[in-house]
């Protein structure tokens, strides 16, 4: 024939596909084609001679004028068709060409409907490998840890993010039980699998923590799920964990960072610590500093004269205005000594105008304090701060013990500013000069004959700060 076209039917979609052809074209036809139900109701080849008129079910194909259809039947069931065009000899088809053709599809139909099966099957297979690679890429790409097993506790699934929280090689995993695969974790995984597959529901176990080699200790957030086949039965268990350990590494640290810092610095240092406190050492590190040493001038012999509770209530009324004035300043509050305040400036949080700030803190404490004699009648109680300010290299860090430590400096540059600060007259602020040198464009300063200071073989250059410009 010039044209022959084999129809097989596709399950998925209903439709007829053209399959083995000799043709320039051939249509897919749909089930419910007018030229398939009428195929579907024939017996036997029929050919539609050009020189006849067409069935009436078949007058919109007159370009099928010419061929000859043969049905493939299999269980009563159309699976396909021959379509076969006129001969190229130019004869007729007669009904013995019609009785072989007939021959040929019985011969050929369970062939065929083999055939058709194993397209089908391949595609399915093919769909079936394609959704498994789309679940691998997905289970590989999540954050969250999953282990399937099955209902003998055999590891059938081990994901990327559990091969790295767990930190454990999927060749170790996938095959083995849970208990040759995580013997630390194994009481816990018993626990959750067995629950989840008796009961049928999802289980949930609070967050636990436990050592799991390599990693070491991990804090882990860990629940279970029935694995479920399509008549909803248990055919294993799907863990799932989360892991929490630089969560809760990073809570410990601004729990540790609030112990050190909640009441000596400025709201707004400790957040911005709290932000990102890996940034911050506490280990003890080098670094330079402004030191503030301010002392209550005359404080020993005011305080032997009057009743101890009038003078921590004076004492404290000076200390608050002085540590205000500091925590405006996002200082930090090293520590109280007595009647004195040590502050510091450019740690834990760094600071570019740190002189400037410890000047600033210095001038409104002096200031504060001679507003405050408003509140005490009596001129007894009318003191007034030393201040000594230094700036240069100290070490920087926690000292003490692990449930009783102080952010704190330590160096020369400390012991220098608290020598300034005793050098110092009532209401007076002394500088180094190497803080002075820093802010002298922004205060007012008077250079005072060199100082010499106890430690050190040369003395000292002194500034007494006059006002802030």
């Amino acid at each position: 024939p010039e044209r022959f076209v084999i129809y097989l039917y596709n399950d998925e979609n209903g439709q007829y596909f053209p399959h083995a052809t000799r043709a320039d074209s051939a249509p897919v036809y749909p089930a419910d084609e007018p030229l398939v139900i009428y195929l579907q109701a024939a017996e036997s080849p029929f050919w539609l001679s050009p020189g006849l008129a067409l069935p009436q079910e078949l007058r919109g194909y007159q370009e099928l004028s010419g061929s000859t259809f043969v049905p493939l039947r299999y269980e009563e069931r159309l699976i396909g068709f021959f379509v076969l065009g006129a001969r190229r000899s130019g004869e007729l088809y007669n009904s013995d060409d019609l009785d072989f053709l007939a021959a040929v599809a019985a011969q050929s139909t369970l062939a065929l409907e083999n055939a058709r099966l194993f397209t089908n099957l391949r595609r399915t297979l093919d769909q079936t490998l394609e959704m498994k690679n789309l679940m691998d890429d997905i289970f590989a790409s999540i954050a969250t840890g999953v282990i399937t097993t099955d209902l003998k506790r055999q590891v059938t699934l081990f994901n990327h993010a559990a091969e790295t929280i767990l930190g454990i090689p999927m060749n170790q995993v996938i095959g083995h039980s849970l208990e040759q695969a995580f013997p630390s974790l194994y009481s816990d995984l018993e626990f959750l699998t067995n629950s989840a597959v008796q009961s049928g529901v999802p289980v949930y176990l609070s967050e636990v923590t436990r050592t799991i080699p390599p990693r070491g200790e991990l804090a882990l957030r860990v629940s279970c799920a029935p694995l479920l086949n399509i008549y909803r039965e248990a055919t294993g268990a799907t863990i799932f964990f989360e892991d929490l350990t630089e969560r809760r590494q990073l809570e410990a640290e601004q729990e540790r960072i609030r112990q050190t810092f909640g009441r000596v610095v400025a709201p707004r240092v400790r957040d911005r610590l709290l932000a990102d406190p890996r940034n911050l050492r506490l280990d003890g590190s080098q670094q330079i500093i402004t030191v503030m040493f301010a002392d209550l001038s005359g404080f020993t012999s005011y305080s032997e004269k009057l009743d101890p509770q009038v003078v921590f209530k004076v004492l404290n009324s000076y200390l608050s205005l002085a540590a205000d004035a500091v925590l405006e300043q996002e200082g930090t509050l090293d520590k109280f000594m007595g009647d004195a305040v040590l502050a510091l400036w450019n740690a834990p949080d760094p600071q570019p105008d740190h002189a400037l700030r410890a000047v600033r803190a210095a001038e409104a404490i002096l200031r504060r304090a001679v507003e405050s004699h408003q509140n005490f009648p009596e001129a007894l109680h009318h003191l007034n701060f030393r201040i000594g300010i230094a700036t240069g290299l100290a070490i920087i860090g926690n000292v003490g013990t692990s449930e009783l430590f102080n952010y704190t400096a330590i160096g020369d540059t400390v012991n220098l500013a608290q020598r300034l600060q005793a050098s110092a007259g009532p209401g007076q602020i002394l500088l180094q000069k190497a803080t002075y040198d820093i802010v002298a464009g922004t205060i007012k300063a008077t250079r005072l004959e060199p100082l010499n200071v106890r430690g050190r073989e040369q003395p000292v250059e002194v500034y007494r700060f006059t006002g802030l410009k």
